[in-house]
């Protein structure tokens, strides 16, 4: 087996995720994918691009490469663009929630650390070897830091609601009528009235 490594050596135990570990991890769940809604909107935007045509074309692109291809355009775009783009995305904080977000949810669960930390079991991209192979590391993260990931991306999606100018775009799309996809068996059926209940004799 290969060796694990983190920033300090700790024994483990093993550990099953608690009711509160999984509700303090689907608030940072919800709460990131609204800033990546955000994202694609926010490249929409800068690009010029039509959202569905956008998902077409990069669809199943990661966040990271999202992000870049935002910055090249609002870049293009003009210097006030970039400022935005930069001062959204390009932050310490921005990175520490979508590190953890990416922890607790691609990792595997590995135990329970010396120093209570949740150990998770997560490739590092950004360590890659000579020969091409992607080293895994251990990350320990406790309930406390992924509630407070998730209180900095949820307090993060109105101010960039606001800065990204769309607010009212996410406002207007909540207001759609769903209809049913063309491969679907079933269709949309019209609302029924109630039945009337007949009068007293």
């Amino acid at each position: 087996m290969a060796n694990l490594y983190s920033s300090v050596g700790s024994d483990l135990e093993p550990y099953e995720l608690t009711n509160a570990d999984l509700i303090a991890i689907g608030k940072l769940v919800r709460a990131t994918a609204e800033i990546e809604d955000l994202v694609n909107g926010w490249l929409s935007q800068v690009s010029g691009i039509p959202l569905v045509a956008i998902n077409h074309l990069i669809g199943k692109a990661g966040l990271a490469s999202r992000v870049g291809l935002a910055q090249k355009f609002a870049q293009a775009r003009g210097p006030n663009s970039l400022l935005i783009h930069n001062g959204l995305f390009e932050t310490d904080r921005f990175r520490s929630i979508f590190k953890i977000r990416n922890t607790v949810v691609h990792g595997a669960l590995l135990g329970l650390s010396e120093t209570g930390q949740m150990t998770f079991l997560v490739s590092d991209p950004g360590e890659m070897r000579e020969d091409g192979s992607v080293p895994n590391i251990a990350i320990g993260v406790k309930q406390k830091d992924i509630l407070l990931a998730a209180e900095m991306a949820e307090g993060q999606i109105p101010i960039m609601e606001t800065a990204l100018r769309l607010r009212a775009w996410r406002a207007e799309r909540r207001k759609q009528v769903l209809e049913p996809h063309s491969k679907s068996q079933g269709r949309r059926q019209p609302k029924q009235k109630p039945p009337q209940r007949s009068s007293p004799g």
